[in-house]
């Protein structure tokens, strides 16, 4: 699945990236899906993998865009391994946090996240984009329908899963550093 970065404050982040956003993230995956569900249900097997991220349940702020078109492509995966399981067709969605990639090359970034995003993608980025890649392929082979590849994204995880409430709380309480951070 291709995706795209897209970050700013709700209120300062056009409709026309949110649309630009939804087509690339989103609307890409429903393409994809549509194309080649029948074709498995056809031959009776296959296999989809699709490209979420952690920011599809950890909604951190200044991300609102991202991190919808990334929750919808979790729920669409989520669905469709409920829909297809009787069809043998696996389902597996990828879940990562920062993975080395050329996401921000094409994103749409304020000017204050200037260089944020590849000092975090060079300092912070637990894994390798093959390292990821082989953990998917021997996840969607043991039948597991998520794959959440590094450990900073299982913590939050299982911090939202554990308290919800407290978890989107500590995020708030944790956004004024990100704003001295980006200043």
């Amino acid at each position: 699945n291709a995706g795209v970065g897209l970050g700013g404050k709700f209120d300062e982040v056009s409709l026309e990236d949110w649309q630009w956003c939804m087509h690339v993230n989103l609307w890409g995956v429903i393409h994809g899906c549509h194309y080649f569900v029948p074709k498995f249900k056809q031959q009776g097997s296959g296999a989809i993998i699709n490209v979420a991220s952690a920011a599809g349940y950890t909604a951190a702020p200044e991300m609102t865009a991202y991190n919808v078109t990334k929750s919808s492509v979790l729920a669409l995966s989520e669905t469709l391994a409920s829909e297809l399981q009787a069809y043998n067709i696996a389902v597996n969605v990828l879940c990562p946090t920062l993975v080395p990639t050329n996401i921000m090359k094409n994103g749409r970034l304020p000017s204050r996240y200037s260089g944020l995003a590849d000092k975090l993608l060079m300092n912070h980025a637990f894994t390798t984009s093959d390292a990821v890649v082989k953990k998917t392929l021997n996840r969607l082979d043991a039948g597991k329908l998520y794959t959440i590849p590094q450990p900073d994204a299982k913590l939050f995880w299982w911090m939202k899963r554990a308290s919800p409430s407290l978890y989107v709380k500590l995020l708030g309480l944790g956004y004024p550093l990100f704003n001295q951070i980006t200043k």
